[in-house]
């Protein structure tokens, strides 16, 4: 009798056993969203407000008009921003590869508003968290924050007006960036939105960045495109054929030319030493070891 317990013990654990094996991965906690739903549904309702994801997403390069009034710029202005990046190729000494891709600043960038926020929305690198409900120009606003997944670093701070939805300010820690294109690190004021095609653009842009006056930024006219315009695929041969022996190492040239260039990239160095921090107003300055952005600047 004993060895037939045994026997039925033995049964017993070896069917329970392997259940207990499956039932633990269903109680494994399931990962929660990094982003907060609260900040994910202010931006899904901003993208709503600027035309919706589907007319916002079908632009892919944008021509650009405008008067501008500041210390980079002054007067009429035309630009062209496009999500394809120009394949481009270089021959030196007979030998083809591709051309450095260089990226510019541009203070049209904010208008694009709408596409920045649907593309920084679906990527996986940033998080957005909401931040609270606060006034800009006696109007409430709701601030969405957005951090770098991996390092929880700040990039960005948007102010949606509550009653609109709209974006009224952005605070660019970390440059936002289309194609080969990417805006100031500033503070920016967004009004007076235009719809074109279907989205709403905003055709005033004030961008305040640190020891410098407004940039004022009057836009005349956005021509959005839904095809991208042909990409360039130009080659540079015969710039550098030209002086072959100049490249080549162990000449006099190429030693010269080895230490000018050092030289201009160390004096180029220097001008990024200086931390660019904001000050969006005179008596809101502060020194670059505090931080740059305060919600008692929303408040006018």
């Amino acid at each position: 009798m004993r060895s037939a317990r045994h026997a039925w013990l033995f049964v017993i654990l070896f069917l329970v056993v392997p259940s207990w094996g499956k039932q633990a991965p269903q109680q494994a906690s399931t990962p929660q969203p990094a982003s907060d739903p609260q900040a994910v549904a202010v931006l899904q309702a901003a993208i709503t407000a600027l035309g919706g994801a589907t007319a916002i997403g079908q632009g892919q390069d944008w021509d650009f008009q405008s008067l501008s009034d500041g210390p980079l710029d002054g007067g009429n202005n035309t630009e062209t921003i496009s999500f394809q990046v120009p394949n481009a190729s270089i021959v030196v000494n007979g030998v083809s590869g591709p051309a450095p891709k260089f990226v510019s600043s541009s203070l049209f960038i904010p208008v694009l508003a709408g596409a920045i926020l649907l593309q920084e929305l679906q990527d996986s690198n940033y998080e957005v968290h909401f931040d609270g409900v606060s006034t800009l120009a006696s109007k409430p606003v709701n601030v969405v924050k957005f951090l770098v997944t991996s390092s929880q670093a700040l990039t960005q701070i948007w102010v949606f007006d509550a009653a609109t939805g709209l974006p009224a300010r952005v605070f660019f820690e970390s440059p936002a960036q289309i194609g080969q294109t990417k805006s100031f690190r500033a503070l920016v004021d967004l009004s007076d939105y235009r719809a074109v095609s279907g989205v709403l653009y905003p055709f005033s842009v004030v961008t305040y960045m640190e020891g410098s006056l407004p940039e004022t930024l009057s836009l005349q006219s956005v021509t959005p495109s839904a095809n991208a315009s042909p990409t360039p695929t130009g080659s540079t041969t015969g710039v550098y054929n030209d002086f072959p022996r100049l490249f080549e190492p162990g000449t006099i040239r190429f030693a010269a030319l080895s230490v000018a260039t050092g030289l201009h990239i160390a004096i180029l160095g220097l001008g990024f030493l200086r931390d660019p921090g904001i000050c969006p107003r005179p008596t809101k300055c502060r020194r670059r070891h505090e931080p740059h952005f305060h919600l008692s600047w929303l408040r006018h």
